[in-house]
């Protein structure tokens, strides 16, 4: 399986000797078809320089890989539980449009037992019909976008499989966002976790300098 490394480097703070001012600098680099062997390398690697390493792993879907993939959040999920991996996993959905657009994902996000956060971006000019103290104007279409963001949360991803399928089956984009509990320092256990991602899978590193 081919994985990408994204890794952000420790800002870097720089005096300019003509204005005596601080300008900060911060760089990435990612690298792309690499062997899950070069990945744990390179995670080892920054370890052994001193760097305190976060890490955060995205499947294709949520990479915006835009590659087809058998593998599911589901399989991921139930690979990770089968290694002894905890995770948390979180529904999210593209989506953003008019009042109209979006209220149909509100609908079936509650009527599964969840709850979300509706959104709206109002546009506000002095050529909008938006008044900000008239509800009423808050849905016009052209002035107006509402986002949904469901607050569905789980240990457990089959407690998300139902409203996942009836997004999905709608037509929507539906993804899981699946998080380790435990960022484990060993090589090894990263290496398992890995392996519980498919191909096109992004690795994100961000490095820390060391307190110590």
């Amino acid at each position: 399986m081919a994985y990408s490394v994204k890794t952000t480097y420790p800002k870097e703070e720089r005096v300019d000797n003509n204005s005596q001012k601080y300008t900060t600098t911060s760089k990435q680099e990612l690298v792309s078809n690499l062997e899950l062997n070069d990945v744990v390398r390179i995670y080892n690697g920054y370890q052994r320089q001193g760097f305190d390493v976060s890490v955060r792993i995205k499947a294709p879907a949520e990479a915006g890989a835009g590659e087809e993939t058998d593998v599911s959040p589901f399989d991921i999920a139930h690979q990770l539980t089968a290694t002894g991996i905890d995770y948390k996993a979180s529904l999210k959905i593209k989506n953003s449009g008019s009042y109209d657009d979006v209220i149909n994902i509100a609908h079936m996000i509650e009527q599964h037992g969840f709850d979300l956060n509706l959104g709206v971006t109002l546009k506000v000019n002095e050529d909008s019909p938006v008044n900000i103290d008239n509800v009423d104007t808050w849905m016009d279409p052209d002035n107006a976008v509402y986002k949904v963001t469901p607050k569905a949360s789980s240990d457990n991803i089959d407690e998300l499989k139902d409203v996942y399928e009836a997004l999905e089956d709608a037509g929507y984009e539906p993804t899981i966002d699946i998080k380790p509990k435990k960022q484990s320092t060993d090589e090894d256990d990263f290496g398992t976790q890995l392996e519980a991602y498919p191909d096109g899978t992004e690795v994100d590193f961000t490095l820390k300098d060391s307190e110590y």
